[in-house]
């Protein structure tokens, strides 16, 4: 090129060689940043929390359905219970739900009814198959004699979808 350059040169006068230079520079250049931004684009964020409205709203609708379905009991309904927690725990999650909630569902607990309802959500991180979450929420227990009692609970839970559903793999009480 610099060959090219310098036959360019001879054959041009003055001004015409100098403009025909900047020409071929500012060409040059130009073509140089234009590769070196597209080899250098950043990768798109694999946290997705609120970059996607429609993900994150349809997690946190997901997300307070499955906190009231998992972490309320009554007594009533033990089996239906014992279906979701089986289907929407997976992994340790299983076993961190039995061992906080042992007292709700063993015979101590027997007619012991414990609501809980999310009252706010926060997405700590999200991706397409994996997310984060801080939860507060109220609970509210009630025994048959009439006793009740009532509460806030702050819970980090990790999620994972499996078949379009999103599944508890893990229970850490905050």
């Amino acid at each position: 090129m610099i060959t090219t350059l310098h036959a360019l040169t001879r054959s041009l006068s003055g001004t015409r060689a100098l403009t025909a230079l900047a020409a071929v520079a500012a060409l040059t250049a130009g073509g140089a940043v234009y590769l070196a931004s597209e080899s250098e684009k950043p990768a798109p964020p694999a946290n997705r929390a609120f970059l996607d409205e429609e993900s994150t709203a349809g997690l946190l609708t997901e997300a307070s359905t499955l906190v009231q379905q998992v972490f309320s009991v009554d007594p009533k309904r033990r089996r239906a219970q014992a279906k979701v927690v089986s289907a929407r725990l997976a992994g340790s999650a299983q076993k961190q739900f039995h061992t906080l909630y042992a007292p709700y569902l063993g015979t101590a607990g027997q007619g012991i009814t414990l609501r809980t309802t999310a009252t706010s959500i926060g997405i700590l991180q999200q991706t397409r198959d994996t997310a984060e979450l801080l939860v507060v929420a109220d609970q509210q227990a009630s025994a048959p004699d009439g006793r009740s009692n009532s509460g806030t609970a702050t819970i980090r839970l990790e999620l994972r979808r499996k078949d379009d559903a999103w599944q508890i793999t893990a229970i850490r009480p905050s």
